[in-house]
């Protein structure tokens, strides 16, 4: 009878654990992994959470019917999951289906690369689970998907519903921003996001050599100066937004997460300095340089604490850090209020940043919607303040020069017995303007040969092409010898664009360059991209019917690449070209070429497109 009694309550307990563990999950909503499309999906609100004070529970542990019941539900669906600066791991189970005859792949990310170990658990068609271990303190071999953030592809079988766990440390400020996608929105998604990073990175750079430039011309301190911060904040973005635990040093471990702060920190250091020079801080202002050179100290010495791991010291830095930006800011403030002109375009650039990474912060934290310019806002913020911080030591070279010219004025009212060797000082003074000028433009020359190349094609740009045309014309005119120019149009290319998308439309365009380059390629003839699907190359003492042989090689040799088009007359992508010759006359101009080859153009678009066209010979 005890027996009895006593198997009797082991299953009524049993089946009660049962129901418990049942009707926690039944109350957490599953996602259906087949609605998911070109948009992603947050995941947040899918998350039961689960926070391990003991930072000791496994996988086996968290499955339990006593903890499993501990998860909690209930989350926003839009806002990412904020605990702050903590070291206590965190659990988050969620659910996906696939009612669907087929299996699918999707990709889970979360988009935030400073969480210090990150543990996914895939459960596997026999009952177990496969274990993702990685994190922003491992290697970046780790990742199972190569990407600045952390992403994790998985495969729904037909007809499943799957488990899934999350287990989340952090050594500094965990946020948890999920979301999931479709194989096909991510890899578009990716694509985008990496490109605008390196549009923010190549405008830092470029900036970065333009100042080095100037100082390499000038031995202004200050651009050098100017080149560091910008080389630190550069780092520091891409320490934060994981680009340089992929690049920079992907198989650091806990060195990938110190950098962060390092990197932080030495900006902040660097921004300092360049302040103190940028605003004559030691001069205009010396107790709050010394407030200002104090706090930066104290900043530093939390640094050392923080790699060596002291409690309190990361938060504390972190602190500092925004101690003093926020005495900086205060600095400039007070340097606008005495009117010193400096202090504008500078208040103007930190405003510009700050505004940058307040508007990422609200993003992140997902109470601003998240699109390309939000999730960016930090990289645009910090762009255009290098950029107006830029134009800050233009306008402080050229104020500098005005007032040591006023000096000079001064000096020779007030002492005419030291004019002789003022006059020798003012000379002296002017040769060394002189040189430096020319030195910049030098630089500056060095710069506008990068700028007369079309990105897209590598071919010449509209700005060459006005160039070479009007020297080309000129010469012609000179020697009496014919000139030729043809314009090109890819036939249909909004409707290509359309159907095949914007990348397969930017191949075309390179295709049909490289076609050009490799026909039009004597020393003296050159290829530009005119504008837009249109295409152009100038051919010198060339008469219009060799021209026109030439343009129809052209169209052959596109139409032996066969490139589908669907909505051209005849399957493949082909090209109209109007062509036009002419001996320059000293009453007319090189527009008078371009309209005539233009309207060649037009008939040859009127008449059907995907032919060559001739301007008459009257045409100048």
């Amino acid at each position: 009878m005890n027996k009895q009694y006593r198997y009797r309550m082991m299953m009524s307990l049993l089946f009660c654990a049962l129901g418990l563990v049942s009707s926690a999950f039944a109350s957490e909503k599953a996602l259906d992994a087949s609605q998911i499309g070109a948009e992603r999906i947050p995941l947040t609100g899918y998350f039961s959470v689960l926070q391990d004070d003991s930072a000791s529970l496994s996988l086996a542990d968290v499955q339990t019917p006593e903890i499993a019941t501990r998860f909690a539900g209930g989350h926003p669906h839009t806002q990412p999951l904020a605990y702050g600066t903590t070291a206590t791991p965190y659990w988050f189970r969620f659910r996906l289906q696939n009612p669907t005859d087929q299996a699918l792949q999707r990709i889970i990310e979360l988009d935030f690369p400073r969480i210090s170990d990150v543990q996914l658990h895939i459960p596997l068609a026999d009952g177990g689970y496969q274990s993702e271990l990685t994190g922003a303190a491992k290697p970046f071999s780790t990742r199972p998907y190569a990407n600045r953030n952390f992403v994790f592809p998985v495969t729904l079988p037909p007809h499943s519903e799957q488990t899934y766990y999350f287990r989340l440390q952090s050594n500094t400020d965990l946020l948890v921003p999920a979301q999931i996608w479709s194989t096909e929105a991510f890899q578009a998604h990716e694509r985008k996001d990496y490109m605008t990073q390196a549009w923010y990175y190549g405008i830092a750079t470029a900036m970065g050599l333009f100042n080095l430039l100037l100082f390499i011309a000038l031995r202004e301190k200050i651009y050098l100066i100017y080149v560091i911060f910008a080389a630190t904040t550069v780092v520091t973005f891409a320490a934060f937004f994981g680009l340089a635990h992929e690049f920079l040093w992907p198989g650091a471990g806990i060195w990938a997460e110190k950098a962060m702060s390092i990197t932080a920190v030495m900006q902040a250091s660097i921004f300092a300095i360049f302040t103190r020079h940028m605003l004559s801080t030691p001069i205009r202002v010396p107790r709050l340089d010394r407030l200002l050179i104090t706090v930066v100290g104290v900043m530093l010495l939390l640094l050392f604490g923080d790699l060596a791991s002291l409690p309190g010291a990361f938060v504390l830095g972190q602190i500092f850090v925004l101690c003093v930006y926020l005495l900086i800011f205060g600095i400039a403030f007070y340097c606008v209020l005495k009117r010193q002109r400096s202090a504008y375009f500078f208040v103007i650039a930190f405003t510009f940043y700050l505004l940058g990474v307040i508007t990422y912060t609200l993003t992140a934290m997902g109470i601003l919607a998240h699109n390309g310019f939000t999730a960016n806002a930090g990289q645009i913020g910090s762009g255009l303040e290098m950029l107006l911080l830029a134009f800050a030591l233009a306008d402080r070279f050229n104020m500098i020069r005005r007032e040591k010219i006023l000096a000079q004025e001064e000096a020779l009212n007030s002492k005419q017995e030291l004019l002789d060797s003022v006059r020798l000082s003012e000379r002296q003074l002017e040769a060394r303007v002189i040189q430096r000028t020319e030195e910049l433009s030098a630089a500056m020359r060095k710069l506008k040969e990068l700028s007369v190349t079309d990105g897209l094609t590598g071919i010449a740009n509209r700005r060459q092409f006005d160039v070479v045309l009007g020297n080309e014309w000129k010469r012609a005119e000179r020697t009496g010898t014919p000139l030729a120019l043809a314009l090109l149009d890819v036939d249909h290319f909004k409707k290509f664009n359309d159907r095949y998308g914007h990348l397969e439309g930017d191949e075309c365009l390179k295709t049909v360059a490289q076609i050009l380059t490799q026909n039009v390629s004597r020393p003296a003839e050159l290829v530009a991209r005119y504008g837009g699907e249109e295409f152009a190359f100038i051919v010198p003492n060339t008469n219009g019917h060799h021209a026109a042989q030439l343009a129809e090689k052209i169209c052959a040799a596109l139409c032996a690449h066969n490139i589908a088009h669907a909505d051209s007359a005849v399957g493949y992508l082909t090209v109209s070209i109007g062509v036009a010759s002419v001996i320059p006359r000293p009453d007319a101009s090189p527009e008078t070429l371009i309209k005539a080859a233009d309207n060649a153009l037009y008939r040859a678009k009127a008449d059907g497109r995907n032919q060559v066209v001739l301007a008459g010979t009257a045409i100048a």
